[in-house]
């Protein structure tokens, strides 16, 4: 572990063998346990156990502190693993704190190992960081690996439920294992004496009642209390400090419940807000406009209306004929039909004395932009004559594709409504999923386990949608 040292050392015993090879064995020796010396020194054996632990207090307080400034819906579980470590090493090892590393009993020694591990591990930034979901145990035969003082010391074992998503009513569930956590017998009970949420006294109000079995509590934080520890935009780390103490019933003379065991340990737990973030709605609507179709015009020849005298009173006989194109809705539909720019004009006869002329737009809207009907009006008052009428035709058609971009930011189980014009053909749905910090892409109406969409209906030509983030799995 380190190379400089390690190389004047092969120096040294090759300069040895080279000049005093009579004397070589036994100063080598000398050698390498000075060498050992100065290695075991520069990791840390030389250091106090208090001061390693309290080295490793100060990094588990500032990781939190950390955590609760962070914006990130991440948390250390190094740091907890770390607490929890140092906590059972003062309980096990009170009397040996003032020793240095190389003086230490060998499971303390482990422990001092291992605190330095954890402690490097966050100094290095490779603490192991999970999320809601990862809801990992604290297990200290993991971390010790499986030392014989862990099954047979009063201690805290084993702890799992340290993320909590914000929920309104119910308990919040943490599990502990230790010795004769669970059940009583009429040889062994446990008693647990104080519970703490930061520095406030909870006891009366956590639920103790609930043994998974021998080794097994569940303690149950009611809600109303946890509750006001909650941040409404980012995971708040919470301090939980627990106290207990083991009775056995014994003596020679009368026997009685006598202690034999305290326990005080905290963990940290990690509040997560109804919170479900920020997702960004990726909506591609069609485009619909009014498109030329073409010319459209009919004809019509009037009849004999010639006068042979007395025509300058003669009123004549009107014709009326028209276009028409199907259409007229409000507004407008696909495959609609509408007419502009009506015309009439004559093309053949002698036309002079015939009246009224004239082409009007008809069977138009209430804004009087989309009419269905041409007709074209003449009153004859002479020998046949042919008129035309015209008009511009258009057509409601697609006419291409826009694509829009919001943001909108969501809670858990929170029924949303969204509103979106009947144009939308398609709604992506994409973000980060908070609860394991994966990212998602889904399409609105696809199913998938981060949102639901409860239902879509057309409510005066839009589309409205009932929408919802899912509750995380065992959240």
């Amino acid at each position: 572990k380190n190379p400089p040292l390690r190389q004047a050392a092969k120096r040294c015993a090759s300069f040895l063998q080279t000049h005093h090879q009579s004397k070589f064995n036994n100063m080598r020796k000398t050698i390498l346990t000075f060498a050992i010396l100065l290695l075991l020194t520069s990791n840390g054996y030389s250091q106090r156990f208090y001061d390693i632990a309290g080295h490793a207090r100060t990094l588990v307080s500032n990781a939190i502190a950390d955590a609760d400034r962070s914006a990130n819906y991440t948390v250390n579980h190094t740091a907890n693993e770390l607490n929890v470590l140092v906590y059972t090493a003062t309980q096990l090892f009170g009397d040996q704190m003032n020793k240095q590393v190389g003086q230490l009993s060998e499971s303390a020694r482990k422990v001092a190992d291992k605190i330095m591990e954890l402690s490097s591990k966050i100094e290095s930034g490779q603490s192991t960081i999970v999320h809601l979901q990862d809801n990992l145990a604290l297990d200290l035969n993991n971390i010790l690996g499986n030392l014989p003082f862990i099954d047979k010391e009063f201690i805290m074992k084993r702890a799992v439920g340290f993320n909590h998503l914000y929920k309104n009513n119910g308990e919040y569930q943490i599990s502990l294992t230790g010795s004769n956590f669970g059940f009583n017998s009429d040889k062994v009970r446990v008693t647990f004496t104080r519970i703490l949420i930061e520095e406030n006294d909870v006891t009366s109000t956590v639920n103790l009642n609930q043994n998974i079995d021998v080794n097994t509590k569940k303690i149950g934080l009611k809600s109303e209390v946890l509750n006001t520890y909650f941040d409404p935009k980012k995971v708040k780390p919470v301090k939980i400090t627990f106290e207990a103490k083991r009775e056995e019933y014994k003596g020679f003379f009368g026997r009685s419940w006598k202690e034999t065991g305290k326990i005080s340990n905290t963990i940290y737990i990690y509040l997560f807000p109804n919170y479900s973030g920020e997702l960004k709605f990726e909506v591609t609507s069609e485009k619909y406009d009014w498109t030329f179709d073409g010319d459209v015009s009919t004809s019509r020849t009037g009849p004999n209306a010639h006068c042979s005298s007395g025509c300058r009173d003669w009123y004549g006989i009107p014709e009326d004929f028209e276009i028409s194109v199907p259409g007229g809705n409000t507004p407008a539909k696909i495959g609609d039909y509408k007419l502009t720019e009506p015309n009439i004009r004559q093309t053949d006869g002698p036309g002079g004395f015939d009246a009224d002329v004239y082409a009007r737009l008809v069977n138009c809207n209430a804004l009087n932009d989309n009419c269905t009907k041409v007709i074209g009006h003449f009153r004859a008052r002479t020998r046949p004559t042919s008129y035309i009428l015209t008009a511009k035709k258009w057509k409601f058609d697609v006419t291409g594709s826009e694509n829009t971009t919001e943001n909108k930011e969501f809670e858990y189980n929170k029924i949303y409504r969204i509103v979106y014009p009947k144009a939308t053909k398609s709604i992506i749905v994409s973000g980060t999923n908070v609860a394991d910090g994966q990212p998602f892409s889904y399409n609105i109406t696809q199913g998938n386990t981060i949102f639901e969409l409860v239902s879509k209906d057309e409510v005066n030509g839009e589309f409205v949608y009932q929408f919802k983030m899912r509750r995380p799995a065992g959240q």
